[in-house]
């Protein structure tokens, strides 16, 4: 398979619906919510103003639904479904390395998270890939956002790692006004930027992988 092809089926894969239905999701939110609130106004209009604010206490649940409560869900569930498929092509990959004999190491030999594995791999097979630039490092901010959403409810008090967890957040701004507890709060720049990112460091990997297949070609026979 050329590479082109092969790159577009392992890196591009997945990446690309997640991408769409972000996109189409958070437009579809915004359309509900901006009709909803004109809706909302339009009727308080038409009512004495006595009465403008009871009528917003009954009808503002359907509006704050669409404008806060399934955003969150979606951006939530979005973070864990994005690294969900780094994890799974991280895998494939390694797979990959197995399969041109570039590296002997078995994943379930390698102890610790699931960083630890997929990094002796690489550098097991000579990749020159470094794993202390920014995307890297970014990335594994993701997982400590990710994390706190699926064991800790997405509150950031109690949760893994909680000290590097919160200076991560706060500096991305990424931290809920609007509840009592300190709480993730995802935006959809962030969301768009996860694929971004994810998309850069599957590009460096295969990229790489590629590279070194090349030069094991052009190594004289021995």
């Amino acid at each position: 398979m050329a590479f082109k092809s092969y790159f577009e089926a392992q890196v591009l894969g997945g990446l690309l619906e997640l991408e769409e239905y972000l996109k189409t999701t958070e437009k579809y939110l915004l359309d509900v919510t901006t009709d909803r609130g004109a809706w909302l106004d339009e009727q308080a209009e038409a009512l004495p103003p006595e009465e403008r604010n009871e009528f917003y206490e009954r009808n503002i649940d359907f509006y704050r639904a669409y404008a806060d409560i399934f955003p969150m869900i979606l951006r939530n569930s979005f973070l864990v479904s994005a690294l969900s498929l780094l994890d799974h092509k991280m895998w494939r990959f390694y797979k990959q390395l197995k399969r041109e004999n570039l590296i002997q190491s078995s994943w379930d030999n390698i102890k610790g998270s699931f960083f630890e594995p997929f990094k002796k791999c690489c550098k097991e097979a000579r990749l020159p890939l470094s794993f202390g630039d920014t995307t890297w490092q970014e990335i594994k901010k993701y997982y400590l956002v990710r994390n706190c959403i699926v064991h800790n409810s997405g509150l950031i008090k109690g949760a893994k790692h909680e000290q590097q967890l919160r200076a991560y957040v706060a500096k991305r701004n990424l931290i809920s006004n609007d509840t009592i507890q300190e709480e993730i709060a995802l935006t959809e720049k962030f969301c768009e930027e996860v694929i971004k990112t994810i998309r850069a460091f599957l590009m460096k990997t295969y990229e790489a992988y590629y590279d070194e297949l090349q030069r094991q070609k052009q190594k004289p026979d021995n």
